[in-house]
């Protein structure tokens, strides 16, 4: 990988430039009529006039594109085609010494591992990375590997989620600290706050900050942040009395999870989901589950 910072290759020729323009311009196109065969076809053509390694940041984004058209679709095939073009587009932008595109692709790529093999052929390409990275950068990096080690244990089914781990810790000059330092991704700071505004009882306060954990998962698709937001918004729903709205924040989250990583992963909501029930009883969970399927049907 070149060390060389911010820059592109040259040029492969005109016409080169002018095939490949073309077909990412048709991939588009087919993307936007969701034909994702058809954009992987101009994504493939794009590449093919670029062989020859003169415009690495080209293809990396070209890579990068193909491999999302995989990415979030159902099956095994799918994820190991998304890992690997988006992989092959993170070497490319390193070679190019473009840090934003190669953070751009370790990002989606913690989303795509399948395997503990994926997650260290992960930390195996940011180490290659390493002279094209700014300090930040490889912190940013780094993250992402802890990132794709939960999500892959998520996946399987590994560990309970409990918020109430996160809640002991819900200090916001701890989570200020932790988020300014780059320690902790900033949308986490959401739910400490959350959990401090909900021990003093300010309930308002409580929602709005997990309201905003959830957007900010949402933004950076982080299927971890995401949980443990929703299971904040489900606590003070509880609290004010609205188990209908509790119990939709919960199905809605399972739902999302599951399409985004699988039954696995999904299976972390369902904890929370028997907690109420504990909580409340079995005939008022069942009245409260009547109205919810009433209402949402």
């Amino acid at each position: 990988m070149s060390a060389t910072k911010g820059k592109r290759g040259g040029g492969t020729g005109g016409d080169a430039s002018g095939r490949t323009a073309e077909a990412r311009d048709l991939a588009l196109k087919a993307l936007a009529r969701g034909d994702r065969s058809g954009a992987r076809r101009h994504l493939r053509q794009a590449i093919q006039a670029l062989q020859g390694g003169a415009d690495p940041g080209a293809e990396a984004e070209c890579r990068l594109g193909l491999g999302l058209t995989y990415l979030r679709v159902e099956g095994a095939d799918a994820r190991r085609n998304a890992f690997d073009e988006i992989s092959l587009a993170a070497r490319r932008a390193a070679d190019a010494g473009i840090e934003s595109l190669f953070l751009k692709c370790v990002g989606y790529l913690r989303e795509a591992v399948s395997s503990s093999r994926d997650v260290a052929a992960l930390r195996e390409l940011i180490s290659e990375a390493a002279p094209v990275l700014t300090p930040a950068g490889r912190a940013e990096a780094d993250r992402a590997v802890g990132v794709a080690a939960t999500l892959l244990a998520m996946m399987e089914g590994r560990g309970a989620l409990d918020p109430a781990v996160w809640e002991t810790l819900a200090d916001e000059g701890l989570a200020r600290e932790l988020a300014s330092s780059g320690s902790l991704p900033p949308g986490y700071a959401h739910v400490f706050v959350a959990g401090q505004a909900q021990a003093r009882g300010d309930l308002e306060a409580t929602e709005r900050e997990a309201l905003a954990g959830r957007d900010a998962a949402l933004d950076a698709v982080d299927p971890l942040l995401y949980v443990l937001s929703c299971g904040a918004i489900a606590r003070v729903r509880d609290e004010r009395g609205d188990r209908v709205g509790a119990l939709a924040i919960l199905f809605t989250c399972r739902a999302s999870i599951e399409d985004l990583l699988g039954p696995g992963a999904a299976s972390q909501v369902v904890p929370m989901i028997d907690a109420l029930q504990a909580r409340w009883g079995a005939e008022a969970f069942a009245s409260a589950l009547a109205e919810y399927r009433r209402r949402f049907a």
